[in-house]
């Protein structure tokens, strides 16, 4: 006669327990993470997902798990709120978006200086936004995560933001070639800023983005430039600079218009932008350099 046994639960556990996740979540912290998407063979995708944070905290670190489709992946902060969870957003970036992090497939990331951190009221909404790409001839489906991990004593940190230079009024010709879009003045803050690094921002038709800096515009040299521009980087670059107030900033974008028509500013990857945002410590208030 056979007698039936119960196997210990633990044994019992460790066959049926699901692989380790690869890309857990923060121990403290918010984690961002999509669903499976699936892009068609040859196809092209701008998907957003958004959560809002319950408590007023602070981010010192996003960490990123992108995936073979990620063309780039962009993290936002909100002041204009968008549906929670997910939609399509073909626009590549918002005046309403205020960037927090953004890369390609392999830029893994990034650490804030020591002490400083991105300070998130209670209820404030961030945004991931991903930029797919299937560039095989089969349809592929994953998932893209992105974790921000918070400080442990949110209050003790230097604030962190945005400082925009940029040129918001301005329209492309037809057939133009190396058209420059500039913006410029004088740095207009009351105190002197740390910028730890910049995300530079154009469109399609980008061909050149600078940055200069100097104490007057007569001896301002280059400290960023990229060139060839590629639409579909839109890289996080770290950097050093100290701004102190009056010194002149001036962004110059060009284009090349081979559209067929004339191309104004506007949110739409049809339209076009010329921004280089400086994050910095320690931040005031939202302000910038935007002719």
């Amino acid at each position: 006669m056979y007698r039936l046994v119960a196997l210990p639960l633990l044994f019992l556990a460790g066959c049926n327990s699901a692989p380790a996740d690869p890309f857990p979540p923060p121990a403290n912290g918010l984690q961002i993470k999509t669903a499976p998407y699936t892009v068609d063979a040859s196809g092209e995708k701008y998907f957003c997902y958004a959560k809002t944070v319950t408590e007023e905290t602070a981010a010192i670190e996003v960490q990123t798990h992108e995936g073979s489709l990620v063309h780039h992946l962009a993290v936002f902060q909100t002041i204009v709120p968008e549906p929670d969870g997910f939609s399509e957003c073909p626009s590549l970036i918002k005046e309403t978006w205020l960037p927090l992090y953004g890369g390609g497939r392999n830029t893994g990331g990034m650490k804030l200086p020591d002490g400083a951190g991105f300070k998130f009221p209670k209820d404030t909404q961030i945004l991931l936004q991903l930029h797919l790409v299937n560039a095989t001839t089969a349809p592929v489906s994953e998932t893209t995560a992105v974790n921000l991990v918070f400080g442990e004593h949110p209050a003790s940190l230097t604030p962190a933001g945005i400082y925009a230079v940029g040129n918001r009024t301005f329209t492309i010709p037809t057939g133009a070639t190396n058209y420059p879009v500039v913006g410029q003045c004088g740095f207009n803050k009351s105190s002197p800023i740390d910028v730890f690094a910049l995300f530079p921002h154009m469109h399609r038709l980008g061909s050149t983005i600078q940055l200069e800096h100097g104490l007057t515009e007569d001896d301002a040299q280059p400290i960023f430039r990229i060139d060839p521009w590629s639409f579909g980087d839109q890289p996080m670059k770290l950097m050093t600079a100290k701004i102190t107030p009056g010194d002149f900033l001036r962004a110059t974008c060009t284009y090349d218009n081979t559209d067929g028509h004339d191309i104004h500013y506007g949110e739409s990857t049809l339209d076009e932008m010329c921004f280089v945002i400086l994050f910095y410590t320690p931040f005031d208030l939202l302000s910038g350099c935007l002719q």
